[in-house]
This record gives C-alpha cells, sequence and structure tokens, in this order.
C-alpha cells in the first residue's frame, strides 16, 4: 500500500473538530482526484481503470486523512494490478522491475485451478478470441471454420459438468513466433451462443494452453515501476495550499 506522511499544522484548521474533518475530508478529495487525473496521463491502457478505482481516502478523522493505494472498496485483482503499476513486477515479484518467468508467479500453492500431472503443477490458460481477431488471424477460412464449430455448454447438475463440442485443427493461422509448439487457433472451442445487450446471437470463442513446469518459459518483459503516488506526494503542499 503506497503511503507518505505529510505533517501539517492543524491549529490553522481551528479547534472545532467537525470543521477540521471537513477540511481534512477536502483535502482528502483533492489529492485523490489529482491522482487519478496523473494516472490517465501516465500512458496507462486496459490497466488504467483498474488503477484509478483502486485510490480512496482510506481513514478520515478530525486528526487527519489517509488517501492510499489500493483503497478500501477495490477489488483483489484491480488492487493487485495498481499496486504492480505502482511499484513494478519482476522476478522477485511486487516492487521489483525486469523480465520473469511467469510460471514463478503462477504455478504455487493457492493459484485457483492449480492441478497436479506426472510433471508436477500445471494451469490450463484460458485465451479469448472474438470473431474479428480469428479472422485477423486466419483470414475468412479461419472464421467459417470457428463459426462452424459445435458449441461447448456448460452444466452443474451436483456437479460441474462440460460437454465439449468441436475444436478448431492446426494450420488456421500462423504461428506469432517460431518457436511456439503451434498456432494461436489451434484447438479453439465455440461456447454456446448467447444474447447481447442488444439482443443480437453472439458466438465468444476460447482456446487454451498448458502451463506447467515441464513446458517453456513463459517469459514477461516485467511492469515498469511507474511512482505516480510519489509524485503526487510532492505536489501536496501546492495542492491543499488553498484550503488552509
Amino acid at each position: 500500500m503506497a503511503r507518505t506522511r505529510i505533517e501539517l499544522d492543524l491549529n490553522s484548521f481551528g479547534l472545532d473538530p467537525d470543521a477540521r474533518k471537513g477540511k481534512l475530508r477536502i483535502i482528502g478529495e483533492v489529492i485523490a482526484a489529482e491522482w487519478r487525473a496523473e494516472a490517465r496521463q501516465a500512458g496507462l491502457k486496459s490497466t488504467l481503470q483498474a488503477y484509478v478505482n483502486s485510490v480512496g481516502i482510506s481513514r478520515l478523522d478530525d486528526m487527519g486523512v489517509t488517501i492510499s493505494l489500493p483503497g478500501p472498496g477495490a477489488s483483489g485483482k484491480a488492487a493487485m494490478l495498481a499496486r504492480m503499476i505502482e511499484f513494478g513486477m519482476g522476478p522477485g515479484g511486487i516492487g521489483t522491475e525486469g523480465p520473469y518467468d511467469i510460471r514463478t508467479q503462477v504455478l504455487k500453492a493457492g493459484t485457483r485451478n492449480l492441478r497436479w500431472g506426472k510433471n508436477g503443477p500445471y494451469v490450463n490458460i484460458p485465451f479469448g478470441h472474438s470473431v474479428e481477431s480469428i479472422e485477423a488471424r486466419g483470414g475468412e477460412r479461419a472464421k467459417d471454420a470457428a463459426a462452424a464449430l459445435g458449441g461447448t455448454i456448460h452444466t452443474f447438475v451436483l456437479k460441474a459438468h462440460t460437454k465439449w463440442g468441436g475444436r478448431l485443427s492446426q494450420g488456421y493461422a500462423a504461428k506469432i513466433k517460431p518457436h511456439h509448439v503451434t498456432d494461436p487457433l489451434h484447438g479453439l472451442v465455440r461456447k454456446a451462443s448467447t444474447y447481447s445487450k442488444k439482443g443480437k446471437l453472439q458466438s465468444t470463442y476460447q482456446t487454451f494452453r498448458r502451463m506447467s513446469w515441464a513446458g517453456k518459459a513463459w517469459m514477461h518483459p516485467g511492469i515498469k515501476a511507474r511512482k505516480i503516488g510519489a509524485r503526487i506526494a510532492a505536489k501536496v503542499p501546492q495542492l491543499i495550499a488553498g484550503i488552509i
């Protein structure tokens, strides 16, 4: 959790606790708003919303206000993404930087859907595909083949059960990188069609890739620490000058 302590002369707030608390609330809201605005200028893309949603006031009374990352109400996933962006993510986990093998963070106790096989722990990682992305990878031929697949249906009667439809065979797209075992559309399944918010029947698609210690490394370039909170802390005196 990102924290920077700024000492203020509470005498300038007056002696009435409610009045002090009111001013401190305004200060907290101003700092949180500036923090979110700074994040929007930091070049974040898919992680931006998770980051701004994780900035919040975690404590407020007549003696002080605390603005935290993550703040109260941030979901577990959003809070983790926000911390990765703020502090960086590398081979030593959050707070480090540099390339790392994703398996060191995924193939460990506590990971959801972790399974065990002859080569130790493994996880089947789902990758979502749209009609547009399938066509971009494999053209009209791949798009038509995907649409023709039987739908995969998930049911739950006493226990979860999946009735798999067809799977796309290899060769409908080129490998993304030469060292990859197969192409990105190999094994594609079509989930049973559902209605969108606009009332149109639509299909969604997925592929699954197994992550285990037996395979090759799943390298990630790492996440650079943005340190947005530190920049905001340096601006606090300027931000609150007109309030106190």
